[in-house]
């Protein structure tokens, strides 16, 4: 129940008697809004919680405040509105019946973040849940960059330089949590603008805005602030380029380190070259002085004449050593084709007589095809 006068009204408020004739508004109209807005009270404040809820969930918000708006401060607004200058048409005609359709922050929201430009992520998050009654208005100081304003506005708002140095983005929004609308006014800024502007607010609003010792040290305040946010956003750009440096010196790292890792393969594989290369060196010489071995055998018996048992014997010796060179080394099987082969086959199939014959060109081309064989191996060609 809103019991007080008009003359303790205009007391407690500060509010001269030249103020109250010039805004020509009518006592009883102002304790009837003051009345319905006393009963509107409890279903404003669940329409602000549940809007203070939903914008709590976008991520760049830091965190969020809401009021509903105290009925001195509602008759307050109403009175220094229709004293203005400028008054504004609606206020003209404001009434209990349409009071909560002109006054816009009946409802007040205040989303908070860390950094300046986090507003254009908090502008996504607003415009995509809530219609808007109206274009945000973004409020920026002297001294606000070009290049930020021009940003504003390419996201739709429409910027305006505050005569106190005021940054702060306004939103009116619409809801209908019961059988009329209510407009809700969300207010996103930075901490530090919030922490200047609460102080500002409660210095300044309404009984001591034409001091000038305050208004100076208020200002300086107010530079500050920006100063500030100026700071972190520099220190959230110098944040980012260093996580990029640390992921640039991490892959150079890691591109080392695979560098060093295939060389370390590279050495690895060398050795095991090497020692391959070392077991068929071993193998060619094994293999050369069997080789010896069945030359000195040939030439033994091209120098004797020996009787046709004994040739065949000898012969039986020469095409049997030249089959296990064959089982040893596998790349002889190669040579089917040579002298060496034909003298196998010969064998194997019991003409003796033709082995004979073969066997007495052991000491030519047939050992000397094989010598030459094995030569190309050692090489590297079979």
């Amino acid at each position: 129940m809103f019991e007080l006068t008009r003359e303790q009204f205009l007391e407690r408020n500060r509010i001269s008697e030249a103020v109250w004739i010039k805004s020509g508004c009518d006592w009883a109209v102002l304790e009837a809004i003051a009345i319905d807005h006393l009963a509107s009270e409890e279903s404003l404040v669940t329409t602000a919680e549940l809007f203070a809820r939903m914008i709590q969930r976008i991520d760049a918000v830091h965190s969020v405040r809401f009021r509903v708006k105290n009925v001195e401060h509602l008759l307050e607004k109403i009175i220094r509105k229709c004293a203005a200058e400028d008054v504004q048409e609606k206020y003209r005609t404001i009434s209990v019946e349409n009071y909560y359709k002109v006054v816009t922050d009946l409802v007040g929201i205040r989303a908070l973040h860390l950094f300046k430009a986090d507003c254009f992520s908090v502008d996504v998050g607003i415009r995509d849940e809530w219609q808007l009654c109206e274009d945000p208005v973004a409020y920026v100081r002297g001294g606000d960059s070009d290049e930020f304003r021009e940003e504003l506005r390419k996201h739709g708002f429409v910027v305006q330089e505050h005569k106190f140095g005021y940054r702060s983005v306004h939103y009116v929004a619409s809801t209908r949590p019961g059988k009329r609308d209510v407009l809700v006014e969300v207010q996103v800024r930075t901490i530090f603008e919030e922490g200047w502007s609460e102080i500002d607010h409660t210095i300044r609003y309404p009984n001591f805005s034409n001091d000038p010792l305050l208004e100076y040290f208020l200002t300086i305040f107010n530079r500050m602030a920006g100063a500030a946010d100026e700071m972190g956003s520099f220190v959230q750009v110098l944040s980012a380029y260093a996580v990029n440096a640390a992921e640039q010196q991490r892959a150079s790292e890691q591109e080392r380190d695979d560098a060093i890792a295939k060389m370390e393969e590279a050495l690895e594989e060398a050795k095991r070259t090497a020692e391959r290369s070392a077991e068929q060196d071993a193998m060619l010489s094994k293999l050369t002085s069997e080789m010896k071995r069945l030359r000195r055998t040939a030439s033994a018996h091209d120098a004797q004449e020996l009787p046709l048992g004994a040739g065949k014997n000898r012969l039986a010796e020469i095409v049997l050593g030249a089959k296990q060179l064959q089982r040893e080394y596998p790349f002889i099987r190669n040579l089917q084709e040579t002298e060496v082969g034909r003298i196998a086959r010969q064998l194997e199939g019991s003409n003796v007589l033709r082995a004979a014959k073969l066997g007495g060109e052991a000491g030519g081309p047939a050992w000397n095809a094989l010598h030459r064989a094995l030569k190309k191996h050692e090489e590297g060609e079979l």
